[in-house]
């Protein structure tokens, strides 16, 4: 054993106190040597060894020798060693023994048990050029003991070593059970630092005793034990919500229950607000009183700001699925309305009449746009797949802007993206990004900026996580679209994409312009990004997938001239009126019209009579048996069936697969009459030679009268 590790076991401070104030009651020598020799507690050493042995080389030898023998005849065993040291005094060991370790030797001694020769000592004097009547006089204080005493003072000095050694062994033990508490606690406080929740506990005044890093961290403090002793109210959350977490502590410690998921707001140091769910349990005494309480939190607010993003994503769902129906059954209203206006406008001759019908035919022509709006939230619009160029695109968009936006905002343009192509339809990609750039111009004052950016971003599982529930990762074309305007009120973002909602002043806008970008945007497997802080500007970014095809200059449509023969067509529509309106715009140019108020009353009629049939108009949307199901019952009866497919909703998927499994053409509701003379003559011109001559102008099918 090392003098460092006697004295972490005793303390020699102490000890040495102890053995001075024992030196001046008796006059005897003590000392404690550890096993090295290094002495650590000297009392009462004779002047003879001090002044005169030690210092000489020769003497001091004889005493370390001493010493030596002292310790080496101790570590055999013995209780105690009394041994006659060569300078002539008589000196005792006694070994200290902790647990069941020899860690260190008490001395005493420096005596004579009779009278000494004093003719030895003043030969001693002499040889070692000491001082004589010093070094006698010395001699002289040098007590003399009997045997009788020495024992009695061993005795003393053995209970002394034991009482040492006990006192050392606690010690030992003590240390020993600190160290494993030490040990125990450290592993505790890495456990609950190591956890990723908030744990803290509190006495019954919600005094804080403690808690793990994060929560630490989430209150401004840097270490727990920063918190020791403090209460809610000495910490950074606002006073209603303090208030609120010390009402649910006073609960579980008066009903002695837990208190679990607790959904709550909290605010950290740094003033981030975030969402928590937490559990309160109650901390229970010997007795099963409650005596503080036990917390711990989740940080839940990316499961918030998920759940709030699939309710918001739902929602829009449930409004799309609204706006795409209404959007319909509007598209058959305004067909009426169009349709028989070409008709009066055709049949007119007074001026002013002529221009009743055109602003009739302009005012449903803008209820049509409105609902294209819808159909396109909806995600029920026509939809094109070509490559576009979205760098291009952007392009001439500010070309646009440039002309019709207040000249003094300026346009800036970082279009980084490469490759800049997604698939999608060019007009309503355009459309989007029109509805957004003309929207932030709106919000932007005379000297403001309006910049497009675009670059090719990777999206991992998380960020489309964040952004949308639908959106899968992969490489997409992010365009940023960066205004200095207004900003947008915190407590309107999650409504902007709405149909209908709308900050604008009364008749500056249909609310549905966003809304049409939000359906645009997910239709092309997209999301969309809104970032805004009030008086310093708007963010939308938008994410496309990106396609490495290069884009195709896309070619004009050609357009047949209307052109009629005879022919019977078999309009199918649950509509009436539509119904009606076909007549009277077929019959006009010749047509032979037969209609049907549904799907299986159609069919009935046309697996009678579909060698006279030239063409069926049929409606998409219908009770009973509608357009697809109706289509493929008569291809079955006629493969060269001619069809013309109409509906409310406009091109998409369902009608698309239809096209190519033979429909010949299809026409959105609701059209002019021209058009839909156009595209009947287009669905006929592929017959030519096939038309029979019939003695009917007009034939109406209901359920009752369907055997003809």
């Amino acid at each position: 054993m090392t003098r460092a590790i006697f004295a972490e076991l005793v303390d020699v401070a102490q000890l040495h106190g102890l053995c001075e104030s024992f030196t001046r009651l008796t006059g005897a020598v003590t000392a404690i040597l550890d096993l090295d020799g290094n002495i650590l507690i000297a009392t009462g050493w004779q002047d003879i060894c001090t002044e005169f042995h030690r210092k000489h080389p020769e003497t001091a030898c004889r005493c370390r020798e001493s010493d030596t023998h002292l310790a080496q005849q101790l570590a055999n065993g013995h209780e105690y060693n009394v041994y006659k040291c060569k300078n002539g005094l008589v000196d005792v060991a006694i070994p200290i023994v902790i647990g069941d370790q020899h860690v260190a030797n008490f001395f005493t001694g420096q005596f004579f048990f009779e009278p000494p020769s004093r003719e030895r000592f003043e030969q001693q004097a002499l040889h070692f050029g000491y001082d004589r009547d010093k070094y006698m006089a010395a001699l002289d204080r040098v007590p003399i003991l009997s045997e009788f005493y020495v024992r009695t003072l061993m005795d003393f000095f053995n209970r002394l070593t034991r009482l040492i050694g006990e006192m050392g062994q606690a010690r030992k033990e003590t240390e020993q059970a600190l160290g494993e508490l030490r040990k125990s606690k450290n592993m505790l406080n890495t456990v609950l630092d190591t956890v990723p929740q908030s744990i803290f506990w509190k006495d019954r005044d919600g005094v804080y005793l403690g808690c793990n890093r994060v929560f630490a961290n989430h209150a401004g403090f840097e270490s727990p034990e920063e918190i020791i002793g403090k209460t809610d109210y000495d910490l950074p959350w606002p006073i209603h919500e303090t208030e609120a977490y010390r009402r649910d502590d006073m609960e579980v410690l008066e009903t002695g229950q837990q208190k679990l998921h607790i959904v709550e707001p909290l605010q950290k140091k740094d003033g981030t607000r975030i969402w928590i769910d937490t559990s309160k349990a109650p901390l229970l005494d010997e007795n099963r009183r409650p005596l503080g309480v036990l917390g711990i939190y989740d940080d839940i607010t990316d499961q918030k700001v998920a759940e709030e993003k699939l309710r918001q994503m739902e929602k829009m769902n449930a409004i799309g699925q609204l706006a795409g129906g209404i959007a319909h059954d509007f598209n058959n209203q305004l067909a009426g309305i169009m349709g028989y206006a070409d008709l009066l406008h055709d049949n007119l001759a007074d001026p002013e009449l002529l221009r009743y019908t055109q602003h009739i035919v302009a005012a449903s022509q803008r209820a049509s746009d409105l609902t294209s709006k819808l159909l396109a939230f909806a995600r029920k619009g026509q939809y094109q797949s070509v490559v576009v160029d979205i760098n291009e695109m952007i392009r001439e968009v500010c070309d646009f802007l440039s002309h019709s936006i207040h000249k003094k905002i300026a346009i800036g343009l970082h279009l980084l993206a490469s490759p800049s192509t997604t698939l999608g339809d060019p007009t309503l990609l355009e459309n989007a990004l029109l509805n957004i750039a003309i929207n932030a111009a709106d919000a932007t004052d005379e000297q403001g900026t309006l910049t497009f950016t675009t670059n090719v971003t990777n999206l991992d599982e998380s960020c489309c996580h964040q952004l949308s529930a639908e959106l899968r990762p992969g490489t997409y074309v992010s365009i940023a679209i960066a205004d200095t305007g207004c900003g947008i009120p915190k407590e309107n973002l999650p409504h902007i994409f709405e149909p209908f909602f709308s900050t604008k002043k009364q008749n500056k806008g249909t609310g549905l312009g966003l809304a049409a970008v939000y359906g645009t945007i997910k239709q092309h497997h997209g999301a969309i990004d809104v970032k805004s802080t009030p008086g310093s500007g708007t963010t939308f970014t938008l994410y496309l997938p990106i396609e490495h095809q290069k884009a195709i200059q896309p070619s004009l449509p050609e357009y047949m001239t209307v052109a009629s023969r005879p022919a019977v067509i078999l309009i199918v529509d649950d509509e009436e009126a539509i119904r009606n309106l076909g007549v009277d715009m077929l019959s006009t140019q010749g047509y032979s019209v037969v209609t049907a108020s549904d799907g299986q009353v159609a069919l009935d009629y046309y697996r009678a009579n579909w060698r006279t049939i030239d063409a069926v108009i049929l409606d998409m949307v219908m009770p009973v048996m509608d357009g697809p199901e109706t289509y493929r019952a008569m291809k079955e009866i006629n493969p060269s069936v001619r069809v013309l497919l109409a509906s409310g909703y406009s091109l998409n998927n369902e009608t698309r697969n239809l096209l190519a499994d033979g429909v010949n053409a299809f026409i959105q509701k609701p059209y002019r009459r021209l058009q839909i003379l156009d595209r009947l003559a287009a669905v006929l011109a592929e017959n030519i030679g096939s038309a029979k001559s019939h003695d009917f102008a007009k034939t109406s099918l209901t359920e009752q009268d369907n055997d003809q």
